[in-house]
């Protein structure tokens, strides 16, 4: 894709998370899901399913088909039928509002992965990347991002805020 498109810098970033059941204390390290005794179930080609084909490729996955909604894919940890899916904290979130503590997420402190949410561009329009690179870095410092994403952002710390380049080495003087 990144050979037919540019890409803008970084509005903001969604995290991946493993999701237990909200009893389960079985895992202490994210390494323990790579298991041939554990089920991970995914959405069939969506990103939760790339990343358990990479990073756990010994357990075994159970793929719902691509329309599939989050909630089947928590429904089936939730009644066992898996040990865990990978989730973005917005699905898991929503998930909680109306069944509270029957999914947890292992390892909050620590994604699975992260990836960059961005404008897509027509490839090599250097204008148009610059400018909208210069709003978008605009718009961080002077904090019209952040009051944009609290305003629809439904559950708060669903997305991870860009850290902003001159706070960057704040705390190691």
């Amino acid at each position: 894709e990144a050979r037919e498109v540019g890409y803008s810098r970084p509005l903001y970033y969604s995290p991946y998370y493993a999701y237990v059941r909200g009893d389960d204390a079985r895992f202490t390290e994210p390494d323990q899901l790579n298991d041939p005794a554990l089920t991970l179930v995914v959405g069939d080609g969506n990103m939760a399913s790339i990343i358990a084909k990479a990073d756990f490729p010994k357990a075994k996955i159970t793929s719902l088909p691509q329309l599939s909604d989050a909630s089947q894919m928590i429904m089936n940890v939730t009644t066992g039928k898996a040990d865990a899916t990978l989730l973005e904290p917005y699905a898991a979130a929503q998930f909680l509002k109306n069944n509270p503590g029957k999914i947890k997420s292992l390892f909050p402190e620590k994604p699975l992965r992260v990836f960059p949410n961005r404008f897509v561009l027509p490839l090599g329009d250097a204008r148009l990347q610059s400018m909208l690179d210069a709003a978008l870095e605009e718009m961080q410092n002077d904090g019209t991002l952040d009051r944009l994403m609290a305003k629809y952002e439904i559950f708060p710390g669903s997305f991870l805020r860009v850290a902003k380049p001159y706070q960057a080495g704040e705390g190691k003087r």
